[in-house]
């Protein structure tokens, strides 16, 4: 099954998304709170990325405390690329994408620092998908 491109099938209406919103755990203390996005989008014949938004060093306790007492910490947007990629099922994507290495990448002041509740990863995939794709 090849990931792009997606097609909705709607009562006999079908057509083709360049992009798809994965939902990933935010912690691994909590894998069945799927709340972090991972954007996925097809960048030519055989290969896909991965674009994400996260806190730099998001394991760190002192950086976990800062995001829900309402902190800014740092953070960066995360591109992860998949050479001949045969998606099979979201969850075994997730786990190929969670151990893959990132190039990070700048799209302006806004996106340095994280915050919980007013700048976070599914703030990023809207604006990134509304203004990029």
């Amino acid at each position: 099954m090849r990931l792009f491109p997606f097609y909705i099938i709607i009562p006999f209406i079908q057509s083709t998304i360049g992009y798809r919103i994965l939902h990933s755990s935010i912690s691994q203390f909590f894998p069945g709170v799927k709340l972090h996005r991972v954007i996925l989008r097809n960048v030519g014949e055989n290969m896909i990325e991965a674009i994400d938004f996260s806190p730099i060093d998001q394991k760190k306790v002192s950086t976990q405390l800062s995001l829900l007492f309402g902190k800014n910490v740092p953070a960066e947007i995360r591109v992860k690329q998949f050479p001949n990629y045969h998606f099979t099922n979201d969850s075994a994507f997730l786990a190929t994408w969670s151990k893959a290495t990132y190039t990070p990448i700048y799209l302006g002041e806004t996106w340095l620092t994280m915050n919980l509740y007013t700048r976070n990863c599914q703030h990023f995939s809207k604006w990134y998908t509304e203004q990029k794709l």
